[in-house]
């Protein structure tokens, strides 16, 4: 699958600001903040044991989505 299939499946949508709750003109200090509060809801530390293989990979995806959003 492609990257924005695999964030549709994991996050219900393809779209990265909406993934993290923000509006596309936000600033960089958002997407931070935002991508901070979204890793600890998906961590695999926190997942319950059945789980941590799919919250890595949402983990994993959401560290693209940033990526992605803050290349220059």
């Amino acid at each position: 699958m492609s990257f924005l299939e695999d964030l549709k499946v994991a996050f219900g949508t393809a779209d990265l600001y909406a993934i993290l709750g923000l509006r596309k003109n936000c600033g960089e200090d958002e997407i931070k903040k935002a991508y901070r509060k979204k890793a600890l809801q998906v961590h695999p530390d926190r997942a319950p044991e059945g789980e941590k293989e799919a919250a890595t990979q949402k983990f994993q995806l959401l560290g693209e989505c940033v990526a992605t959003i803050t290349k220059p």
